[in-house]
């Protein structure tokens, strides 16, 4: 059984840290002459990109199966993009 926040706190934390990283960057998408209807998406896409990634590299290591090569790839990818 857990305590009491134990499970609430991390995903409080990430909750936050997405938020933050989300608007950051839409600012800098902005920043670079989006407009505000094509800028909105654009952070998410990056943000989904490193979470796809990161999901399939984690399901081969879970299953002991060799990383896809495009997977590694992509989560290079969002995090240069970011």
């Amino acid at each position: 059984m857990h305590e009491p926040g134990q499970r609430e706190e991390p995903a409080l934390s990430a909750g936050i840290a997405a938020y933050i990283s989300y608007w950051h960057a839409y600012a800098v998408v902005r920043q670079y002459g989006e407009s505000g209807v094509t800028a909105l998406p654009k952070p998410g896409t990056i943000d989904g990109l490193v979470y796809a990634s990161s999901m399939v590299i984690l399901h081969a290591a879970q299953h002991r199966l060799p990383v896809p090569r495009l997977a590694r790839w992509m989560l290079a990818l969002g995090i240069e993009s970011s």
